[in-house]
């Protein structure tokens, strides 16, 4: 199904990146914070549980681990459909929605996962509240959106650009959404994309160029469709690293 409008002004697709920038960093939000106080009766439960041998911590972790995947894949999916629908995000309300929906389940687990790993490794909650404030700070910072890649790449925040899980997941629904959209974005005089596109005042005709170019220009050439594998194995390894620190705080931490 095409949409009517396959036009935009620079201003106007800025604005959609910023849409799903919101999207997986608000659901994140709601995702780790709603994490904290749940995990928080479980781990209390698992301590008195543990000290009567009733189950130890490969039982707790594997249950953590695998209680939620139907809920984040179920939610995610909704969320997925409901946005496309009503957004108008590209020119198809199907374009790349497996592989948004596949990296907002990657984003909606590593949050949840990240939170319950926060409350297993401190005692108090406003501490691992605090701790899943610095997670989202990073994620909102260096993502690639608020400071665009160019401006980390090579320079004193390329490490934390490049250990943000954030980066991986809006790399991923940027260029699933908009991969091989036929979109096209005019050019504003005088920006990085009309000195791009060899744009210049004589010109007659309007100046513009494809989505996928102004993706490329506006975040320096570092997102793009060849790494899509690269980003699913990054995040696959970071929701592998979560779950082992969850399952090592319960095992070798006890509070009370």
């Amino acid at each position: 199904v095409k949409r009517s409008q396959t036009r935009y002004s620079e201003t106007d697709f800025r604005a959609r990146l910023s849409v799903v920038f919101l999207t997986f960093i608000i659901t994140g939000i709601m995702a780790i914070l709603s994490t904290i106080p749940v995990m928080t009766k479980i781990r209390d439960m698992y301590y008195r549980h543990r000290a009567s041998s009733s189950y130890d911590s490969l039982s707790i972790g594997w249950a953590l681990g695998s209680a939620e995947k139907l809920f984040i894949v179920l939610a995610s999916f909704i969320f997925c459909v409901i946005f496309q629908l009503t957004a108008s995000m590209n020119d198809s309300i199907y374009r790349g929605m497996i592989g948004f929906w596949g990296f907002f389940c990657f984003n909606f687990a590593i949050y949840s996962y990240f939170g319950q790993a926060f409350v297993a490794m401190v005692e108090p909650s406003a501490t691992a509240i605090i701790l899943s404030s610095v997670f989202i700070g990073l994620n909102n910072f260096f993502a690639g959106l608020i400071v665009r890649p160019q401006l980390m790449v090579g320079g004193f925040y390329a490490l934390p650009y490049y250990i943000c899980p954030g980066h991986y997941v809006y790399e991923g629904l940027v260029v699933s959404l908009y991969r091989d959209d036929e979109s096209v974005v005019i050019a504003d005089e005088g920006s990085d994309f009309w000195d791009d596109l060899g744009c210049t005042p004589q010109m007659t005709s309007v100046c513009s160029g494809s989505v996928n170019e102004y993706i490329r220009v506006f975040f320096g050439g570092d997102f793009g469709e060849d790494h899509i594998a690269r980003n699913t194995i990054i995040l696959g390894f970071i929701l592998v690293i979560t779950r082992l620190l969850t399952w090592l705080a319960l095992k070798y931490i006890r509070f009370g």
